[in-house]
């Protein structure tokens, strides 16, 4: 069953960008990644993703973003998943 994940790195647009120019191609060749959606919140910066399952999210974030928030001396945000019925994209998603 496909989830939507959704965290709030302690992060700003800058610092969102350096790390999705790293982890972009890696992230859209990811096995079970849908859709990547990002952008600013009251708190500083949003990021949802669609994954088929949960446990494809959890591997990706484990083993590839997780290191990449060690190395800059950040800590990885706590995750959270909910189950999607359905997931529908545009013709330019």
């Amino acid at each position: 069953m496909a989830v939507l994940s959704y965290g709030e790195p302690s992060i700003n647009q800058q610092m969102y960008d350096g790390f999705m120019e790293q982890v972009g191609d890696k992230l859209s060749a990811a096995p079970g990644f849908i859709a990547h959606l990002a952008g600013p919140t009251a708190s500083g910066w949003g990021v949802t993703e669609v994954w088929e399952s949960q446990a494809a999210a959890e591997t990706f974030y484990r083993d590839t973003i997780a290191p990449m928030f060690d190395a800059a001396g950040g800590t990885m945000p706590a995750m959270q998943f909910r189950p999607l019925h359905n997931v529908m994209l545009g013709s330019r998603g």
